[in-house]
């Protein structure tokens, strides 16, 4: 059912766009200042029509106000790159250089053939080193009035690869040089290796139930088994984690990663396994729709020579990975009821790889890494259209004017009344650039030297004959009034980041001019992003 558009006849909420309100508040003041003299307030008196034409160009300029942000800080339609570097997308401005193991965790694991990474806190520093309470130094020769120091911010990196890496030296020179760029003040990593491959061996024997194909429940229980012995973290899109309710400041919260995000409350569910327990691949093998029993269950790994029945310790400086299916075939045999199925292994991996690509995530293009800002639609808002062109053309003021055959006296009064008004126009002219150049006087990528902006009124009907033609030309020149607001809007700017300058004032208060200072604020702000993320950021050597 099509929904019927009315226009509410209500007053307008705000007073600004209220025109009874405007014309009544309006004839207060005229009583108040001039009820003496001025007692007819109808509509045919020329100053109530004048005080109506001023109501009405104040609602055009109240209703303007009331646009979206995004709509007053749009940029002319050939300015649309100047505006986009007057704000900061999420990804530029949330994210961080890495600070906690969980964001170096990230960093790795967003590099290919990473498939999972853990950075181990260092408790003794090798070599050992001492502190001489004597000759209150640091030795690395240990004696008696020495005692051992152990140094923060020292890590160990244990990287699992991916199955598909066979360079394993160029991986470790990737990982190293990532950690490099982005290490924090007083951290280092003291090693960086990939663990070796400790591989998993099922041996089981499954009932299935009937009408299932065999080799499809054989690529979904392989499947299965391998996210849980090694699992794989998934990387999200920001639309994906917007769907789950997560903030933008939570989503990221972090370092930015190339290949989208990854979930905290997942990263921290991957821990490195240190048992396997055959109760949790029963479960996951019972899950798989088919499946009716597992009539038994063993585990082995290839650095034990027994099958365990419960569970299967695994080795600390190694990482589980499941064997892969053309061997683990042989170990698992299924039933149907008493009779035993045969497998298919060329058609099981044809079903897994299937399977896999199902899984698999291709990378986020740069759109789902980012909130876009929002794109606003050009106003023109310094439009202004003259007052004098409402009035009733019996005036004589407009655009249309007097007709020829008006007496010089009428034509008087009509300049006369014209140059009244223009002080009018000239107000709310300006008040409509001002409103116009909202955006630069917010703006850190200009270096605009005026702060009360205006228009030029040679347009308007009578403006020739009423104003002076010879204007002032513009100045590359700061006038103080202009300096010190420039100054306050760059401090508010730099006051949404919870940042000042007042120290850095102070401190080259007699060596610095006011200019130089707006110049170094303007160039803080414009590399804000690289400042406070990377504040703790070390040296890349």
């Amino acid at each position: 059912m099509t929904e019927n558009l009315t226009i509410s006849n209500a007053p307008p909420a705000h007073p600004g766009m209220n025109f009874a309100l405007l014309r009544q508040e309006g004839i207060k003041h005229i009583e108040r200042l001039g009820g003496k003299l001025w007692t007819d307030y109808n509509t045919h008196d020329p100053g109530i029509t004048i005080l109506e034409q001023l109501c009405y160009a104040i609602t055009d300029l109240s209703y303007r106000l009331d646009f979206e942000m995004k709509d007053l800080l749009a940029p002319a339609p050939g300015d649309v790159e100047i505006n986009n570097k007057q704000f900061f997308t999420a990804r530029e401005i949330l994210t961080v250089n890495p600070l906690t193991i969980n964001d170096y965790r990230k960093l790795l694991i967003d590099i290919d053939g990473v498939k999972n990474a853990w950075v181990k806190p260092i408790k003794n520093s090798e070599p050992p080193i001492y502190y001489d309470s004597l000759l209150h130094t640091l030795t690395f020769e240990a004696s008696k009035r020495t005692q051992q120091v152990n140094l923060n911010g020292l890590y160990r990196v244990l990287i699992e690869k991916d199955k598909n890496v066979s360079d394993e030296a160029s991986l470790i020179e990737k990982v190293k040089s990532k950690l490099n760029q982005h290490r924090n003040l007083c951290e280092d990593f003291a090693s960086v290796e990939i663990l070796p491959i400790e591989e998993i061996t099922i041996k089981a024997d499954i009932e299935i139930e009937e009408g299932f194909d065999v080799n499809e429940l054989m690529a979904q229980i392989y499947l299965g088994l391998d996210n849980f012995i090694s699992p794989h973290l998934e990387f999200f899109t920001v639309k994906e984690l917007l769907d789950q309710g997560k903030t933008p400041e939570a989503i990221f919260d972090g370092v930015p990663l190339e290949h989208g995000f990854i979930d905290n409350e997942q990263l921290d569910s991957f821990i490195k396994k240190d048992q396997l327990h055959t109760s949790d691949l029963i479960r996951i093998i019972l899950d798989i729709p088919g499946i009716k029993t597992v009539r038994s269950i063993t585990i082995s790994s290839d650095k034990s020579s027994e099958s365990e029945e419960w569970a299967l310790a695994l080795e600390p400086n190694l990482t589980p990975q499941l064997k892969d299916i053309d061997g683990l075939t042989s170990n698992i045999t299924f039933y149907k009821g008493q009779i035993s199925c045969n497998l298919n292994l060329a058609k099981a991996k044809s079903h897994l790889e299937s399977l896999q690509q199902q899984n698999t995530k291709t990378p986020s293009i740069k759109q789902t890494k980012d909130i876009p800002i929002p794109v606003g639609q050009y106003r023109e808002l310094s439009d202004y259209e003259s007052i004098q062109n409402d009035f009733p053309a019996t005036y004589g003021i407009g655009e249309i004017g007097l007709p020829a055959s008006a007496s010089p006296k009428r034509k008087a009064q009509a300049k006369q009344l014209q140059a009244y008004l223009m002080f009018f126009d000239k107000l709310l002219a300006d008040y409509f650039a001002q409103l116009d150049h909202a955006k630069d006087l917010f703006s850190f990528q200009t270096k605009n030297k005026t702060t009360y902006f205006s228009q030029d009124l040679s347009n308007l009907p009578g403006a020739a004959e009423v104003l002076n033609p010879e204007s002032n030309s513009p100045t590359d020149k700061w006038n103080e009034t202009d300096l010190a607001r420039r100054n306050r809007f760059l401090d508010h700017l730099m006051a949404q980041f919870c940042e000042k300058f007042t120290d850095y004032s102070l401190l080259l208060y007699d060596s610095i001019l006011e200019e130089e200072l707006i110049d170094d604020k303007i160039s803080f702000l414009q590399n804000y992003p690289q400042i406070s993320a990377g504040r703790g950021k070390a040296f890349n050597y």
